[in-house]
């Protein structure tokens, strides 16, 4: 997960877990798949869980399984503080092969 934000340099989300810092809200999120042995041909797929009490208040639950564009990549925003995840699915002739998850742990102000 890369997180981007104007007049500063590209993060990835593990070097803020291995920091304990949380993510910002208002920022851009990209999620990528940096390492995949599965042989090709096989889809991909992404949820993205938002959970927590501002969730509910906001009327966000999320967790839909959907399609990967092609490009092995998921944008999403850091639009509100609290607990969310992403997961990655691979899967190949209907079978989930592979999968990843990553806690996306957001703050309420930015940085």
């Amino acid at each position: 997960m890369e997180n981007y934000q104007n007049g500063w340099r590209t993060r990835l989300l593990h070097e803020l877990i291995a920091r304990n810092l949380l993510v910002p809200t208002q920022k851009k999120l990209e999620f990528f798949i940096s390492d995949c042995n599965v042989p090709k041909p096989y889809t991909v797929k992404w949820k993205i869980r938002n959970v927590g009490d501002e969730a509910i208040r906001r009327n966000c639950i999320r967790g839909k399984i959907v399609e990967d564009t092609g490009k092995q990549r998921k944008e999403e925003t850091s639009d509100f503080h609290g607990p969310h995840y992403v997961e990655c699915y691979v899967v190949k002739n209907g079978i989930c092969v592979a999968r990843a998850r990553i806690d996306v742990a957001i703050k309420d102000e930015a940085w």
